[in-house]
């Protein structure tokens, strides 16, 4: 973060620095254009003069032959300070004068450019009474245009740094000052990621820092407005699944215990025939009554013990149970029941198939009682593969939808009967030859209590698979469907 702020800052000064540069050089640039064309201007001007000058005299001696005092008078006409050299030709070409400082590479005529760049050289022809008498050629030192031309550029380039500070100065206060906001709100930022709660970021102003920081309170605000309300109607929601198992397990029970009266009432009353029966025949004392008796009470025990298989198993599933529900991993309470129900078989008698979703969200439900279930139905689907050729058993859990997490367990064995496909989930309706069939329709009320629904598919090639589904926990819920 902070090699990041520094870059921010290190931008700012760039650009502000870069943009200054750009326009300070144009403009110093274009000044010290400005000046040495106005030397240049002022420097032909005075050229024009003095060669006007020059030429009306030098005409006057070419006339009159008189080439001394021409020469005299072109060392006196030297005396100007920027005029360096000065020629003087006939009409034939001869030159006639030549005073100052000439070039040295080569001899100079009138007309010919001067090969020195510091020399700014103007001629012109000799006219006396309309006829041409000769030519003169004046050369004019640039030295001071080039000296003002590089004053002007030294004061520019010293304005220019001096302004190029001032706005680097600027660049690193304003920079700073957004930084350290940005800084701030990054900060709190991170702490409200963290966890923290009731805060609230103490920038203000108009600008677009305050501008954030406002935008940054009032959506933390928003923000834990809707955890509490969601947080609220968590509890609600499990507040009434609490209601709907207890109002489902009444129910369940009520209905329950005239079936289970009537299916008791049946071993029972045989059971009492059976001793009216063994009783009588003690009373009568026949031969062979010790065998009728033997077999007699045989019959009756035959009865007793099936009254206790179902108490049994009824106690065993509609044990009082901690109906409270939690946010739980599927995929790790589908491992830990199955490894449950696996106890007492054989590695080798199963083949055990895991397809298991990688990302699968957490679901709301009780524990004990999704264990419950898994542990039942995997009982169930090792005792239907008992004599099957092929038995693999098949474990998989996905998300169905946005609201839901399934969860199927498939087996490889004959199937279900035709003739109780119809019935599967009624109390005392049995897919196996012992049992009393508590098993699945409890196994029903308690995914039904949940808010999911219980189903047997029967397979293409053999068995059956049950599926049933949970409701995703709410804080998972708007996640992607696996």
């Amino acid at each position: 973060m902070g090699s990041q702020l520094f870059s921010l800052r290190y931008r700012i000064i760039i650009s502000v620095v870069l943009i200054e540069t750009i326009m300070l050089s144009i403009m110093v640039f274009s000044n010290a254009s400005q000046v040495r064309q106005t030397h240049r201007d002022r420097l032909d001007q005075s050229a024009q003069i003095i060669l006007q000058q020059f030429t009306a005299t030098a005409g006057r001696y070419l006339f009159e032959v008189d080439y001394p005092s021409l020469q005299e008078y072109a060392d006196n006409i030297l005396a100007h300070d920027e005029l360096t050299y000065l020629l003087v030709e006939d009409n034939n070409g001869n030159l006639i004068t030549a005073s100052g400082v000439l070039p040295i590479v080569e001899p100079l005529k009138v007309g010919m450019d001067d090969p020195r760049s510091n020399i700014h050289a103007v001629h012109s022809d000799v006219d006396l009474v309309g006829t041409r008498r000769g030519a003169v050629q004046l050369g004019f030192s640039t030295s001071t245009m080039d000296q003002a031309v590089a004053s002007a550029l030294q004061r520019g380039a010293l304005i220019a740094g001096v302004e190029i500070a001032i706005s680097i100065v600027a660049a690193l206060l304003i920079g700073a000052y957004l930084t350290r906001n940005l800084t701030q709100l990054a900060r709190f930022a991170k702490r409200y990621g963290d966890g923290e709660r009731d805060l609230t970021v103490p920038i203000k102003g108009r600008d677009e820092t305050g501008m954030v920081a406002h935008a940054f309170n009032e959506m933390m605000r928003r923000r834990e407005i809707a955890e509490r309300q969601r947080n609220e109607s968590e509890a609600r929601q499990v507040a009434l699944r609490k209601e709907l198992i207890h109002a489902s397990r009444l129910g369940a029970m009520g209905q329950l215990s005239t079936q289970i009266a009537h299916e008791i009432n049946q071993p029972l009353a045989a059971t009492m025939n059976y001793l009216h029966a063994g009783r009588q025949l003690i009373a009568n004392r026949t031969d062979g009554a010790l065998e009728q008796i033997a077999e007699i009470f045989d019959k009756a025990i035959k009865q007793t013990e099936r009254t206790a298989a179902i108490i049994g198993e009824i106690r065993g599933h509609l044990s009082k149970e901690d109906a409270d529900m939690d946010a739980e991993d599927v995929n790790e309470i589908v491992l830990e029941s199955v490894d449950l129900a696996m106890v007492g078989v054989p590695d080798s008698f199963i083949t055990l198939d895991y397809k298991l979703a990688t990302d699968l969200p957490l679901a709301v439900l009780n524990r004990t009682q999704i264990q419950q279930v898994v542990v039942n139905l995997v009982r169930n689907a090792v005792e239907a593969m008992a004599e099957s050729e092929t038995r693999q058993l098949k474990i998989e859990t996905s998300q169905s939808d946005a609201e839901t997490v399934e969860i199927c367990i498939g087996d490889t064995g004959p199937g279900i009967a035709a003739e109780v496909a119809d019935r599967l989930f009624q109390r005392f309706v049995s897919t196996k030859m012992t049992g009393v069939g508590i098993g699945l329709s409890i196994s029903y009320a308690f995914i039904e209590a949940h808010g999911g629904r219980l189903k047997a598919v029967r397979n293409h090639d053999s068995g059956t698979t049950f599926k049933f589904t949970l409701p995703i926990a709410y804080a998972e819920r708007g996640r992607n469907v696996a």
